[in-house]
């Protein structure tokens, strides 16, 4: 099975801004246009969304129609449209559906992220007080950092590199988080994926695995682990694709990832970044060029099949998700066989 379609949309700003619905809507006809499919050939639709980004309660439930599931099976997954992804794998292999759309987005103009998410209930039983989503990353990112002794005015440079509009940008939210760190972040990302005929990228393998929510509680290497689970089941380790993309949200993660992935050193990833010695790194210019924020995890994969219809043999798809980076998801792709 593999991808026969995809299409990302950015919303925009002001007052040419797209309203939501109408942003999901095209960017869903776009990828079954892409596909070559009509909505009729759509058997299945995975939706991933958020309620509290969305600034609104069931958003999945209002968002449905516009992304194509009027009279269609829906199923909605929170977690990251990554797994949304995994999901409609699973759909497809198990023969339940031919054509599945998996439909993802996020639009902070219509709700302040930093103020939705801080009644966040995750996690369900023991949320610390105060655990703001940010905070509990810039507590990751510290860790990292502490472990690897590195002091962060060193990826300064990488924020020039990646964000030259904003690399001035000091606003400090939490240490060692500044403004000019971080991915700017609007749009949606949107998949069609089918059982075999007509897949521009296969997929190869899919994976992901979930980690403890409180940031000095993560396993050290959660990124390893996954790619010796998908080593051991595949005999491959997806780390050696030809390309790779990433959800590089911060300038850390970018780095963190590179390094998760064995492309180098923590102290040398930066400088290799910049230097364009990691060519096959985010050669889609990553989160820094086009963010869909919640939806992220969907426009990486995107990128890595937009990557083998291009002509590499294989991408590789890394995802991070949940409050300090908790998930991570790994997703092969490769040309058709």
């Amino acid at each position: 099975m593999g991808l026969a379609g995809w299409a990302v949309a950015e919303f925009g700003s002001g007052p040419e801004r797209l309203d939501v619905p109408l942003g999901v809507h095209l960017a869903a006809r776009a990828a079954v246009n892409h596909a070559g499919l009509s909505r009729a050939d759509i058997t299945g639709v995975v939706l991933a969304g958020s309620d509290a980004l969305d600034g609104r309660l069931i958003s999945s439930m209002h968002m449905a129609g516009p992304a194509g599931g009027y009279l269609k099976d829906e199923t909605k997954v929170v977690d990251d449209p990554s797994v949304a992804l995994a999901s409609a794998v699973w759909r497809v292999s198990s023969g339940a559906d031919r054509a599945v759309l998996v439909v993802s987005w996020h639009s902070p103009a219509e709700s302040d992220p930093f103020n939705a998410v801080s009644p966040d209930p995750e996690p369900v039983f023991s949320r610390p007080v105060g655990a703001h989503p940010l905070a509990a990353e810039a507590l990751a990112v510290t860790r990292w950092l502490h472990a690897h002794g590195l002091s962060a005015d060193r990826f300064d440079s990488l924020t020039a590199f990646l964000t030259p509009d904003k690399a001035d940008d000091d606003r400090l939210w939490f240490t060692p988080l500044r403004a000019a760190h971080v991915a700017p972040v609007d749009g949606a990302a949107v998949a069609v994926l089918v059982s075999a005929a007509g897949a521009r990228a296969e997929i190869k393998a899919v994976d992901f695995a979930s980690d403890s929510a409180l940031p000095l509680e993560q396993h050290p290497d959660p990124v390893g682990r996954l790619r010796q689970r998908m080593l051991a089941r595949t005999g491959s380790d997806p780390a050696h694709a030809e390309v790779i993309e990433t959800t590089d949200r911060t300038v850390f993660r970018l780095v963190m990832a590179a390094n998760a992935l064995g492309l180098g050193q923590p102290s040398e990833v930066a400088d290799a970044v910049i230097e364009g010695g990691l060519s096959h790194l985010q050669p889609s210019g990553g989160l820094f060029r086009r963010n869909a924020g919640y939806a992220a995890g969907l426009e990486r994969i995107v990128c890595a099949a937009e990557a083998v219809e291009r002509g590499a043999l294989s991408a590789l798809a890394h995802c991070s998700y949940g409050r300090a980076g908790q998930g991570h998801s790994l997703t092969v792709l490769g040309a058709p066989s």
